[in-house]
């Protein structure tokens, strides 16, 4: 049993302007609205971070700080403390945290994310393990694993969002190796910003599109024959959410690959997915998967069904799900490509960064520079968290809950 002194527990809400604006089909985003969790053990602090959407997983903010209040998060925290890393991942595991924090049938996967990346920390820290472990302990198939020494390197994606011009990536901080337009309802403005990025990249890049469910699938259809010539890598959940069949249906027609992301919640998402031969590729992104154990299942059942894998970003999130996601690529062998690179490592597109760590991504190598050696292997910066903090509640032990 631990002493109360021995531990706080504290939620944060930390709204942050970005440093550039995104726009998409669905949404336009001028501010980072994310929650964390921390938790301090005996002098060793444990960081989750989850971006509540509510266009991809239902969630708001406020639904996911309302469930995260109601979980006995001391008693969990008491009955993992003396574990060893393994079987804390499995306990973790076993806790089944995106249905347990739901309000509805719908699992609360973001809120979910917050949770078992604080405790996934925490553990790490306390057994001196990195979460590069993830893979052995969650007994991953060798086959998918990244061997500790591999040189693959994985493409580096950057996103281009509805705004957004070609030649703005000319002055980025990186060469891309794959490129994603932001589709829109004009499929003629779709068409001169694809015919925009081939004239000034020609065949170096793969390029996909990213309608964020704005289409039909006649208009799916049709976009893809327009730009067939152009050399489309894949679209992006160009349907509506969920609509499985119509994805089927759209490789069906045209023979157009297709990468879910916004379907692509949870593992049942994925199975579902797999069994309607709804798409080609995933979209695995850390917050809408419930965590690092459900993206790494996720990617488990895409190398059963050779079903290809591309790790994407919020914008907006901060360096503590990049460093879920550096663990991410250097646990899982095969990737299509990474988004952001640079800029989502560490700062997030923010700003000002709200870990104390300066990472840098070398995808050649698969390996994140600046990472500490145990948990997640960032530190909260917690003046830049205060500072940016418009909600703040602390476990209180005589209630048995956040106040």
């Amino acid at each position: 049993m631990i002493l109360a002194s021995a531990l706080e527990l504290t939620l944060y809400r930390v709204q942050m302007r970005m440093a550039k604006p995104f726009t998409h089909a669905r949404a336009a985003r001028d501010e980072s609205d994310d929650v964390f969790v921390v938790i301090d053990l005996d002098g060793v602090r444990g960081v989750g971070e989850g971006v509540p959407r509510d266009y991809v997983t239902g969630e708001t903010v406020e639904s996911a700080l309302e469930a995260i209040s109601k979980l006995d998060l001391a008693a969990i925290v008491g009955e993992l403390s003396s574990c060893s890393f393994d079987v804390a991942v499995t306990a973790i595991e076993a806790l089944a945290l995106p249905q347990r924090l739901a309000a509805s049938q719908r699992p609360a996967l973001a809120a979910a994310c917050a949770v078992e990346l604080a405790l996934l920390d925490l553990v790490g820290q306390r057994t001196s393990t990195s979460l590069a472990a993830l893979g052995h302990a969650l007994d991953l198939p060798p086959a998918m694993r990244r061997a500790p020494n591999s040189s693959r390197a994985i493409p580096k994606s950057r996103a281009l969002d509805l705004r957004g011009e070609a030649a703005d990536l000319q002055r980025g901080p990186f060469v891309p190796d794959h490129i994603k337009l932001k589709g829109s309802s004009d499929a003629e403005l779709d068409l001169a910003r694809v015919r925009s990025v081939r004239e000034l990249f020609g065949s170096s890049v793969t390029l996909s599109v990213d309608a964020n469910m704005a289409w039909t699938l006649d208009e799916a259809t049709a976009r893809w024959e327009m730009l067939r010539p152009y050399e489309i890598a894949w679209f992006e959940e160009p349907l509506a959410q969920y609509a499985l069949d119509d994805y089927r249906s759209l490789r069906e027609r045209c023979g157009a690959r297709v990468m879910l992301d916004e379907s692509l919640g949870s593992f049942d998402d994925g199975r579902r997915a797999v069994d309607a031969n709804a798409c080609d590729l995933f979209n695995i992104r850390i917050s809408k998967h419930g965590g690092l154990v459900g993206a790494l299942r996720l990617a488990e059942l895409a190398h059963r069904f050779g079903i290809g894998l591309h790790l994407g970003w919020h914008p907006g999130q901060s360096g503590v799900l990049g460093a879920a996601g550096a663990h991410f690529m250097s646990t899982v062998v095969e990737l299509v490509a990474c988004e952001g690179a640079g800029a989502w490592i560490g700062t997030g597109g923010l700003p000002e960064s709200i870990i104390r760590e300066q990472l840098f991504f070398d995808a050649a190598t698969a390996r994140c520079q600046g990472l500490r050696d145990a948990g997640l292997g960032v530190t909260l910066d917690l003046e830049v968290v205060d500072r940016h903090a418009t909600r703040k509640h602390r476990w209180d032990e005589t209630r048995s809950g956040f106040v």
